[in-house]
């Protein structure tokens, strides 16, 4: 009978050790150094293409999408108008883009762009703009406490974000391409 006692303390301990230990992992959650943002995109029929997007930036932050195409060397085609879509509370943005008058979106080639930018573009919201900055200046920040080097120069965190770009003089943002399948 004391034999049974033990064995059940013993199973009694090892069943709260393995729980812990999932509870514990589970705490456990991943981060980007920086924010990012990531996209794929489908192509529907000739007149759509669906853009899926995923980030960690704020609430509310507003994406600029389109799907383009390289064209000779250096150039890009637009298929379509950019238009601006907003970042939901669980850090998805989705949408269903059309292309331009008198073009049509087709197999092969093409790719979707998403653009947070700063500029006249797509204005950010002013709780986007408390935490990223009015310029963007804060996309870098890699404490995430909103402390900026002032003398304009990049910090750590922009310069490891592959997706950090400056989209016109001193105002920044993040890019990603994603070929639209």
């Amino acid at each position: 009978m004391g034999y049974r006692i033990v064995k059940c303390v013993i199973a009694g301990i090892i069943a709260c050790s393995c729980s812990m230990g999932e509870a514990q992992a589970s705490k456990h959650h991943l981060s980007a150094p920086t924010y990012y943002m990531a996209i794929s995109g489908s192509l529907e029929s000739a007149d759509s293409v669906q853009i899926r997007g995923a980030t960690n930036l704020p609430l509310g932050a507003n994406i600029e999408l389109y799907v383009a195409e390289f064209e000779g060397g250096f150039g890009v085609k637009n298929y379509s108008s950019p238009i601006c879509v907003k970042v939901d509370k669980g850090g998805i943005f989705n949408t269903d883009l059309h292309p331009k008058s008198g073009s049509a979106f087709h197999n092969g080639g093409l790719f979707a762009v998403a653009t947070l930018r700063f500029d006249a573009s797509c204005k950010q919201e002013a709780s986007v703009r408390k935490v990223l900055g009015d310029t963007g200046q804060y996309l870098g920040n890699d404490n995430y406490d909103n402390s900026f080097n002032k003398t304009w120069e990049l910090t750590p965190g922009m310069n490891a974000n592959p997706q950090f770009v400056e989209t016109s003089h001193l105002h920044f943002g993040l890019l990603t391409i994603a070929r639209i399948m």
